[in-house]
């Protein structure tokens, strides 16, 4: 068949596919994925991701049954409540999952539809932004800046793509944008919507330490969501479920954070771009961990061999650059940075700030209160420009690279609303470092080109090069 080749590349086996032929066959109809489509992701799949790495494979085979279990739903008599991570934290979204698991019910999922389709349909067939579109035909304005993730999600229920909730959870927790966006969308598809409100004025200087009242009103907030997540599926979210499901949470992220240190090797064995899909499935919330957990630990393994091999994908001893995150539907701007001998060795959420972990006047003691204290002391959490350009800096001494490659995201207002031309003339005078700023959408590829910006990254890159040999010279 013609999608064959492609979920072969997407770790799944002849046998398989034929046992799950059905289902993948009726999912692509749904998708409107056509010969043509799977020709060009055929080509395009390997320029994206590390396709001859086993547990790419299997990371990519989590998306395909995880979206496959989406848009087949409503035919399988599903119900599905809905976040975004992360304006929504995984870990309390965890706890409905915990609870749906110890009351045995198999009947709800929990998902995150616009990262499944944004990520499937963007990375493997560049076909995120035409859903982009409707979403703006559908109230979204272009221009106006909407986040490309609400755009996905009001545009997969649209063309009925993937199937309405009984409930989506919304929250102003990171983003005060998204909550808007939702409460059209439920206006459309007149379905609920539980919205979790956050304040975001916080001292200058009040960051790492929580605000108790913030705390207290957040930890209300979250606790009315659950109980309201609960009462419509009819379980109770219990605070042993939140605890088993944090447990969970962290669980995953062992493995997953062990794939942190590969990229920070010389040379790094592999690229930067082949932590995407994991590191957007770790935010999806999954009912089984385990093969997630071997995906990483089957990546671990094939790193370790690259490593004893002295495989690198940049030559040994280039310089390095801060790169905040990659994005999910186009690869492309991780591997042009690359294929100019720039290393990519962290990313911005993948590693704590130094006064985030000395800080111990936790007041915290329930589990709903941790897990909020514990996101709300996270510099990208706090809406404080002080935090965000101390965090940057932290990781740019750590990781001792010789440039920073801030890639802003300028249809995110909490990412916008930290004034980024503010933040690069900051760094630049606190580091030393050269620095560049790139806007554009983690989320679509509309509002900015990869291949546009080559041009402008190669002149970042002999800037790099010129700094890392005076470095050098002068060590």
């Amino acid at each position: 068949m013609f999608y064959t080749k492609v979920f072969e590349m997407c770790g799944y086996s002849a046998e398989e596919i034929d046992k799950e032929r059905s289902r993948i066959e009726r999912a692509i109809q749904i998708l409107e994925l056509g010969p043509d489509d799977f020709a060009l992701a055929e080509e395009r799949l390997p320029k994206q991701v590390d396709v001859t790495l086993e547990g790419v494979r299997k990371c990519l085979k989590l998306w395909w049954q995880e979206l496959i279990n989406l848009v087949l739903g409503k035919e399988e008599g599903k119900k599905f409540i809905y976040f975004t991570p992360p304006t929504v934290p995984t870990e309390p979204m965890e706890g409905i999952v915990a609870s749906l698991i110890r009351n045995n019910r198999d009947d709800v999922i929990v998902a995150s539809p616009d990262l499944l389709l944004c990520t499937v349909l963007g990375c493997l067939f560049d076909r995120n932004n035409p859903l982009v579109a409707v979403g703006e035909e559908l109230g979204l304005a272009a221009g106006a800046a909407h986040c490309g993730l609400s755009q996905t999600w009001v545009a997969g229920m649209k063309k009925d793509i993937i199937p309405v909730p009984v409930l989506a959870v919304s929250s102003a927790y990171m983003c005060d944008q998204v909550p808007e966006a939702q409460e059209l969308i439920a206006e459309l598809f007149h379905h609920e919507t539980v919205y979790i409100d956050r304040v975001y004025d916080t001292g200058w200087d009040e960051w790492p330490a929580v605000s108790q009242k913030q705390l207290e009103y957040m930890k209300g907030e979250f606790r009315r969501a659950l109980d309201r997540c609960g009462e419509v599926i009819g379980i109770e979210i219990t605070d042993e479920d939140i605890v088993e499901g944090r447990r969970r949470y962290l669980q995953a992220a062992i493995p997953y954070f062990d794939l942190r240190n590969f990229m920070t090797m010389d040379p790094p064995p592999f690229s930067a771009a082949d932590m995407m899909p994991f590191f957007y499935m770790f935010l999806n919330v999954l009912r089984h961990k385990e093969p997630f957990m071997d995906a990483c630990r089957t990546l671990a393994k094939e790193l370790k061999e690259r490593v004893k091999s002295g495989y690198g994908v940049v030559p040994k001893g280039s310089p390095s650059v801060f790169f905040p995150l990659v994005p999910n539907p186009d690869t492309t701007i991780v591997h042009i940075v690359e294929s100019l001998g720039m290393a990519i060795p962290c990313f911005i959420l993948m590693y704590p700030a130094k006064a985030e972990i000395e800080h111990k006047q936790r007041t915290a003691t329930d589990p709903l209160g941790k897990i909020i204290e514990s996101y709300m002391s996270k510099p990208w959490y706090t809406h404080n420009f002080y935090p965000l350009k101390q965090w940057i800096r932290e990781m740019a001494e750590n990781f001792k690279v010789d440039g920073i490659l801030y890639f802003q995201t300028s249809v995110c207002r909490c990412n916008s609303a930290e004034n980024p031309l503010a933040l690069r003339k900051v760094l630049v005078e606190e580091t030393n470092l050269p620095t560049i700023l790139l806007e554009g959408d983690y989320h679509c590829t509309r509002v900015y080109g990869a291949e546009e910006t080559r041009t402008r990254i190669e002149t970042f890159a002999e800037v790099v090069r010129a700094h890392q040999a005076a470095r050098l010279a002068a060590a």
